[in-house]
């Protein structure tokens, strides 16, 4: 055997060099895809909640659960006026008493939305909301909410309202729903 020349020395650490680099870039390759898949996601976890008595899987990249559902309680307001008579706010005499009305319990921590059905025989129609401790025969700008809507030409209508909107706090409460003219106030709570 003749004795390597520096040109073969060089050639064989070169190789040596070049395979010693590939085992290294694979390696952090390899690192870099086990980081990703434990670290970003790469993991899909199942997880399962039960609601209202029936299973449901969810598979997803966090474990954050899903956001809970806000209840919807619904309202239908039967119009029982005998007559097409304006009955105004200031008729507190002939005004129904509060307890008559349609009324509810809010928790702000959960929310509710409500859902309001009806009739409308004017311009508009209005939603008032009152404190369950207010009488609004006799302070009718005590309502926590008082919004008009237009009513449409079938004379009907459903609105829904979230009540986090109004920044309503928990307690008790009552609605009505009213007619109101182009001018004026709100007349005939119903």
């Amino acid at each position: 055997m003749e004795p390597e020349t520096t040109q073969q020395e060089e050639a064989r650490e070169e190789k040596h060099y070049g395979r010693t680099i590939a085992i290294i870039i694979v390696g952090v390759l390899v690192v870099v895809g086990v980081v990703y898949g434990v670290f970003l996601g790469g993991l899909a976890k199942k997880t399962t909640y039960i609601a209202s008595e029936k299973k449901i899987e969810i598979s997803s990249e966090t474990t954050t659960p899903p956001p809970p559902q806000v209840p919807v309680e619904t309202f239908v307001m039967v119009d029982t006026s005998k007559t097409n008579t304006p009955v105004k706010a200031t008729d507190s005499k002939i005004l129904k008493a509060p307890t008559n009305f349609k009324s509810f319990t809010y928790d702000a921590g959960v929310g509710k939305t409500i859902s309001v059905s009806g009739a409308c025989h004017d311009t508009y129609y209005v939603l008032l909301i009152f404190d369950a401790k207010d009488d609004y025969r006799t302070n009718p700008g005590a309502a926590r909410s008082n919004r008009a809507f237009e009513c449409g030409a079938s004379k009907l209508f459903t609105i829904k309202m979230d009540l986090r909107d109004i920044n309503l706090p928990s307690g008790n409460y009552y609605l009505f729903v009213a007619d109101q003219g182009k001018t004026g106030s709100w007349y005939n709570p119903r």
